[in-house]
Order: C-alpha cells, then structure tokens, then sequence
C-alpha cells in the first residue's frame, strides 16, 4: 500500500491527519475548548434552545458544503 503508486497521497493523508490531531491535542492541554464552550454557555445559557438549533444548523450546513460520504465513500465506514 505503501508502495503503490498512491504512495505520496497516503503519506501526506497520515502526516496532515497527524499534525491535525496534535494540534487538537496541544488545544485541549491548553484548555481553549473549555474556555470556547464556557463563555457560549455563560453568553447563551438563557437561550439554550435557541442555541441547540444554531450548532445543529451548522452541522447541517457543513455537511452540505462538505460532503464526506459522498465524495469519498470510504472515509465512511
């Protein structure tokens, strides 16, 4: 697999989904999850109906610009 043609596409899909997912790890050390998630709670705590529908229309909406199922079936399963 390796050592295909394809080579250099699988090589740079593991080094970016590497650099990716240490980014995300250096992110959540730090704790800018948290504090992102906290000041929407505190911003929008009142509202959080109104704040259910906003994340679920975006996760619709990033679905619809990008989708992963579609383009590449095997990302899927």
């Amino acid at each position: 697999m390796l050592f295909s043609e394809n080579a250099p596409v699988i090589i740079v899909l593991i080094f970016l989904i590497i650099f990716i997912g240490g980014g995300y790890a250096i992110l959540n050390r730090v704790g800018v999850f948290e504090e992102i998630i906290s000041k929407i709670v505190r911003r929008y705590g009142a509202k959080r109906y109104l704040l259910v529908c906003a994340v679920s229309l975006a996760f619709m909406f990033s679905e619809t610009v990008f989708p992963m199922c579609s383009i590449r079936p095997t990302l899927c399963f």
